[in-house]
């Protein structure tokens, strides 16, 4: 146990009830610091009319800046309501989830506090358009530089932010973890998929934005060949995006109607049913640091993982620190149907074999994965950063 309770200020322009990635690992920490004592005050956007309901039900307090679209002008209001907060609260610790205004602004107020500050990394926005202009470059250098601790969610993260910086810069990594009092096992597989509308089939499962680096079309098709062998087989596709259209010609060109579903957009609270429901998580991402879109981590394979399902994934990116190769999963090429078909008729077709991945999986999400195990580690840094 830390021998003091921290104050700790976590500035995020991605919070729930906001959906995504960043959004759910920026609540699961601050939930989880709160859990351990530590006082939390989280600020963030006012996304909608009914944000301060959901803040109000919640063990950590939430301050909310209004979201306006000037980047200038909403930069300087953040910065001014910060200080609000920062002057009332005096925390020890500044943690921004994101360079563009949350680092900025916390940033800004070190300057004029000393309060250490701590800059976390995901991926695409290390990549942000704003940093072509050399006003915005400018202020993010001038943080980075200013910055006490640098922690990116993996090694590629890590990576994308140095090969564009031009002096020398010591990232942690941290990979981003799950809830499992959130996510976990069901008691009855096939009764949810029966109440799903998925009865008597073996479900593979992406739950992302429907883009076309998310290789949804590695899966189409691989399931050419692999509903020959295992026709009960249905890919639901869960998501939105523009890529959609493009996936469902294909599929009408195949002739796979029978054996894929899209399924829209899943919200937070639906997304363990479909963990819950699938046999088998896919995602062959691809990754591509020239053009700044990246996979830099992965975090819904630990969260099917944490339900008791492999994961297949990518071979690319930050997915190389989520998904331990015959662990919890496996890694494929992501153009290469044929791999993974095979990994997909040995997992649906061998019951042995797919029980033993199933299980290695959730006991290393348990043991390595967990968000009460990560926070802890977090506010150990943290704490190192103000004796």
């Amino acid at each position: 146990m830390l021998a003091r309770k921290l104050k700790i200020l976590l500035h995020s322009p991605d919070f729930p009830p906001w959906d995504g990635g960043v959004a759910a690992a920026a609540f699961d920490i601050a939930k989880y610091l709160s859990l351990f004592g530590h006082e939390v005050v989280v600020v963030a956007h006012n996304l909608t009319s009914t944000d301060s309901n959901w803040d109000k039900q919640q063990k950590f307090k939430v301050f909310r800046v209004k979201n306006i679209g000037s980047s200038y002008i909403k930069y300087h209001l953040i910065k001014w309501e910060t200080r609000k907060v920062v002057s009332k609260m005096k925390p020890d610790i500044l943690f921004a989830f994101n360079w563009r205004f949350s680092g900025l602004v916390c940033s800004a107020i070190k300057n004029s506090t000393g309060i250490p500050l701590v800059q976390f990394y995901h991926g695409n926005e290390i990549f942000d358009r704003r940093r072509k202009s050399k006003y915005w470059e400018k202020l993010f250098v001038s943080a980075q530089k200013n910055t006490d601790l640098t922690i990116a969610n993996s090694r590629y993260t890590a990576d994308a932010l140095l090969s564009t910086l031009k002096f020398p810069v010591d990232v942690d990594v941290m990979p981003l973890g799950v809830d499992l009092d959130v996510f976990k096992p069901s008691d009855n597989i096939e009764a949810l998929k029966a109440e799903m509308g998925f009865s008597g089939r073996k479900i593979i499962l992406t739950l992302a934005r429907i883009v076309e680096r998310k290789k949804h079309m590695t899966v189409i098709n691989a399931l050419r060949e692999l509903a020959e062998v295992c026709p009960s087989v249905l890919y639901v596709i869960a998501g939105r995006g523009d890529y959609k259209e493009v996936l469902e010609a294909k599929v009408q060109e195949l002739g796979l109607q029978d054996y894929v579903k899209f399924v829209g957009f899943v919200s937070s609270e639906d997304k363990l049913k479909y963990y819950q429901a699938c046999d088998v998580y896919v995602m062959p991402s691809k990754s591509c640091m020239q053009s700044g879109d990246l996979e830099g981590f992965g975090l819904t394979y630990l969260e099917a993982n944490a339900c008791g399902k492999p994961a297949i994934g990518g071979n690319e990116g930050g997915v190389l620190d989520a998904i331990k190769e015959g662990v919890n999963g496996y890694l494929i090429s992501p153009d290469d149907e044929f791999a993974l078909c095979e990994h997909l008729k040995d997992l649906l077709l061998d019951e042995i074999k797919y029980e033993v991945l199933s299980a290695s999986a959730l006991d290393y999400v348990k043991e390595y994965c967990s968000w009460e195990k990560i926070s802890r580690e977090l506010a150990e840094k943290f704490l190192v950063l103000i004796k």
